[in-house]
């Protein structure tokens, strides 16, 4: 099969999934007189509280007849700012005029936030898209405008939202919220119906804990009645590191793999040691897929996968880990079953909750928001900035995006696809607000994954115990981060994410 789906991912690397020939988705500067005064802003830690506009001095957008108002906002392109968002918002606001500040801007050597920091001072952008480092490190310098006399002024309806959106949102603002998400990103379990059927195991059921995940995943044999190899756990389609599912199990249990402060690895708890034994042992008895070869950056920012090699797809992993893009290969797949001999057949499938711990049963660390619209706080443009954000978040906006939009939308009532099928399973848990990913010496991430790597392989193959695998990624990553540690330059820690 010569489809191939490419993954793009911004700045985490991970933001879209585009599916190459597989058509999948739809297709000036005065300042008004209703923007409130603003004071030049001072970092939480040298006022000690950030200021923020006062809800009597907050005053709705009104278009001034035959004026034109430019907004300038932060996005991955022009092109692609118009068809999100800038003409359906140009239909309701023809006075508006967009500028458009490209976040490859935000690229480049050097730390990441330093590097966004200087291109909010150069471009003084009104509206910034954000991800999550960088919200929770804006909010508390307090560059982002505090959203709650807007939301009031403007009656915009916050109970119709995502809890968990919201909830980690306002977390990650200190207690406030400075910005809105119209997406999130969640994943569920899938598993083939077909596969439990013939073998006689019982299906996967809300509420499971890792290890009875594992322990089903293992009851299925090592090859199927063609003599391929069978397995009962596939992973996430674009699984980087062996090392990911343990740090998403270790996640779950509230387990950190790092110091706050990113500076000391702490893979010594008993906790990480019976995971890492746990995901070891199930990649050496293949009930789990081992990413053999793990994918690698093509060198533009993009990682290209066939189908082919998609083994839950093809009928060879009774369950997977993955997020809607499975959904929409299985769609294709269905589409083409029977037109070419010797390509995989759709088969019948379903979702549950993602597995959790028997300890935090609500939460689960496959939970994300990436893109995070905020005002800036010192724009002249408060009121129509507002304006625009409230309206690509407005139940009316995303009426017409869960039209053709492949994302799981942040408003409650939009928890069905345009095929009508229940995505209730990738609502159902909420993010872990107790979590976060922390900010590691650039090269690290990458560094350690080989690290990691080589352990795991190395305890597979019997070369090493489990405890000295563990051991060897302790001690060897420690010695990494800390010669990396004195670069100054930051990126975020994650396994499951490409690097540019």
């Amino acid at each position: 099969m010569n489809e191939r789906f490419v993954k793009k991912r911004w700045p985490r690397v991970a933001a879209s999934l585009v599916l190459l020939l597989v058509a999948l988705a739809a297709a000036g500067c005065d300042k008004p007189a209703n923007a409130p005064e603003q004071t030049e802003a001072e970092p939480a830690e040298a006022s000690g509280e950030i200021r923020h506009p006062p809800e009597n001095d907050w005053k709705p957008y009104e278009a001034r007849p035959g004026e034109k108002v430019e907004l300038t906002v932060m996005y991955a392109s022009e092109a692609s700012f118009y068809r999100d968002y800038g003409n359906l918002f140009l239909a309701r606001h023809p006075e508006a005029e967009f500028r458009v500040v490209a976040l490859s801007e935000t690229r480049g050597e050097g730390d990441m936030l330093a590097n966004y920091e200087a291109v909010l001072k150069e471009s003084a952008p009104d509206v910034l898209l954000l991800n999550e480092a960088q919200y929770e490190a804006l909010a508390a310098n307090g560059r982002l405008l505090d959203l709650d006399a807007p939301i009031r002024s403007s009656g915009f309806d916050m109970e119709s939202m995502v809890p968990g959106v919201i909830e980690l949102l306002t977390e990650r603002g200190g207690g406030r919220l400075y910005g809105l998400s119209p997406s999130f990103e969640s994943r569920a379990l899938y598993y083939n119906r077909s596969l439990f059927d013939e073998y006689g195991v019982p299906y996967p059921e809300p509420g499971m804990s890792w290890e009875e995940v594992l322990m089903l995943a293992e009851r299925f044999p090592d090859a199927n009645e063609a003599g391929q190899p069978l397995y009962g756990l596939y992973q996430p389609t674009f699984t980087i590191s062996p090392f990911d599912l343990a740090m998403k199990i270790g996640s779950a249990q509230r387990l950190s793999l790092l110091d706050p402060e990113g500076a000391k690895l702490l893979l010594d708890s008993e906790g990480w040691k019976r995971i890492f034994s746990l995901v070891v042992e199930g990649y050496k008895n293949q009930a789990i897929y081992y990413p053999a070869a793990p994918l690698r950056d093509n060198g533009n920012g993009t990682t290209s996968l066939s189908l082919g090699s998609n083994l839950f797809l093809d009928g060879q992993a009774a369950m997977a880990i993955d997020d809607m893009l499975m959904m929409q290969m299985m769609d294709f797949l269905a589409g083409r079953k029977g037109e070419n001999e010797g390509e995989s057949a759709a088969f019948a499938w379903d979702t549950v909750p993602m597995p959790v711990s028997p300890d935090n049963p609500g939460v689960t660390p496959y939970f994300e928001v990436e893109d995070i619209f905020a005002v800036n706080r010192e724009s002249d443009q408060l009121s129509l900035a507002w304006e625009f954000v409230q309206y690509v978040h407005s139940e009316e906006f995303m009426t017409l995006s869960a039209k053709s939009s492949s994302k799981l939308l942040s408003r409650t009532g939009f928890e069905q696809d345009s095929k009508g099928r229940d995505l209730s399973d990738f609502y159902a848990l909420q993010p872990d607000l107790t979590m976060r990913t922390p900010l590691v010496p650039k090269g690290f991430t990458r560094a350690f994954r080989d690290i990691a790597e080589k352990a795991i392989t190395d305890a597979i193959a019997d070369r090493m115990t489990t405890d000295e695998a563990l051991a060897y990624i302790r001690e060897e990553a420690q010695k990494t981060l800390n010669a990396a540690v004195s670069s100054g330059n930051r990126e975020r820690f994650a396994l499951d994410e490409e690097l540019l």
